[in-house]
C-alpha cells in the first residue's frame, strides 16, 4: 500500500488476492460478485464449440473400424494415441497392434501432426518391411 499526499492507494492485484482468499477461506462464493468477471477462479473459461478432435480432417470414429480389426484375428491393425503430461511440452506416442498386443512407446519432441506422422512412420517402417519380405 502506497501513500499519496491525500489518500491511500491499493492496487487491483491486492484486491483480487483478498477476494480470492475470502472465497477460499469462507467457501462463500458470493464474494466473486465483487470481481469484474464474477468468477471464483482466475483464468479464462473454456471456449464453446466442442472437442478439438471434431476439427481433425479425415478423422474416423472407432465404430467405423473394419470388422476384421475387432476380432483381432488379422495382424496389422494399429491403434495410436498421444499421452500428454502436466508439465508443458512432455508427451509420448503409444502405438498398439491389436492382434499381437505389441505396444511401442516413444517420447515426442512436440505434438504437431507432422511430427506425429513422421514418428509413426519411423516406428512402423521396420515392422512393415519385415512383414512384407518375410
Amino acid at each position: 500500500m502506497t501513500h499519496d499526499a491525500r489518500h491511500a492507494v491499493v492496487s487491483h492485484e491486492r484486491i483480487y488476492r483478498f477476494v480470492y482468499a475470502q472465497i477460499q477461506r469462507t467457501q462463500d462464493f458470493s464474494w466473486r460478485l465483487y470481481l469484474a468477471r464474477g468468477k471464483s477462479k482466475r483464468g479464462w473459461r473454456r471456449k464453446p464449440g466442442g472437442s478439438p478432435a471434431n476439427f481433425i480432417t479425415g478423422r474416423k470414429p472407432l465404430c467405423e473400424r473394419p470388422g476384421e480389426a475387432d476380432d483381432r484375428c488379422t495382424p496389422g491393425h494399429w491403434d495410436a494415441d498421444a499421452m500428454l503430461f502436466a508439465t508443458y511440452g512432455q508427451a509420448i506416442l503409444v502405438a498398439h497392434e491389436r492382434q499381437s498386443c505389441l505396444t511401442l512407446v516413444v517420447k515426442m519432441k512436440d505434438r504437431k501432426a507432422t511430427t506425429t506422422a513422421r514418428t509413426l512412420r519411423a516406428l512402423l517402417a521396420p515392422i512393415h518391411q519385415h512383414g512384407t519380405t518375410g
